[in-house]
């Protein structure tokens, strides 16, 4: 027979242990973690990796259309910043960033398209990122494209550039640092993931 006192001091002790447990989760829990209030699970799937080994460093493209929670919060979606700082990519662990580069975002519809790189793209099993968004407390840029763009890459252009005149700089993006002007003017024009020129290869190129 368990006395009523007896029964009473052992919930005590379980709740008491149980409000440690969490005391201890939460200070291992890193504090720019905790900030960000929202998250997105990513899962590649293996079977659209080719290839019969695993892809090392590899630039992952992201584009995601018309997402509500990707809107910011002035447009009544749960990003803080209107430039989108406050998105970022973290491993399966939850808790190393990944290296990203932003090509573009759109607070107002929640369309991002973004370059991550993947340590390890697996090409047996699925490999599992997050987004995380909704840190008020970012207010400056977290991406790292030079970071993305490594394992020799010679110049990327993304060639999102919306003013174009004869001699207009193109950014680059990669360590080389090796920007182009555009010869002759060329237009814009609609790409495969967000920004593209229209050149003809003989007066108006690159």
């Amino acid at each position: 027979m368990i006395s009523t006192a007896h029964g009473h001091d052992w919930v005590q002790k379980a709740f008491l242990a149980l409000i440690i447990v969490i005391a201890i989760y939460l200070a291992l829990v890193p504090a720019v973690q905790a900030a960000f209030g929202f998250r997105k699970k990513i899962t590649i799937d293996n079977a659209k990796v080719s290839g019969t080994s695993d892809l090392l460093n590899f630039p992952l493209l992201i584009k995601i259309e018309n997402d509500n929670d990707l809107k910011t919060t002035v447009n009544g979606g749960q990003v803080t910043s209107t430039n989108g700082y406050d998105i970022v990519f973290r491993a399966a662990d939850e808790v190393t960033q990944l290296d990203h580069e932003i090509e573009s975002y759109d607070g107002t519809t929640g369309t991002l398209t973004a370059w991550i790189k993947i340590p390890v793209l697996d090409h047996n099993d699925d490999t599992v990122i997050y987004l995380y968004y909704g840190d008020s407390s970012i207010s400056s840029s977290q991406e790292n494209a030079t970071g993305v763009w490594t394992n020799n890459y010679i110049a990327v252009w993304h060639l999102n550039e919306t003013t174009i005149t004869n001699g207009t700089e193109i950014s680059e993006s990669s360590a080389s640092n090796l920007p182009s002007t555009s010869i002759n003017g060329a237009t814009s024009a609609t790409g495969v993931s967000d920004g593209s020129f229209a050149i003809n290869g003989s007066n108006i190129f690159l």
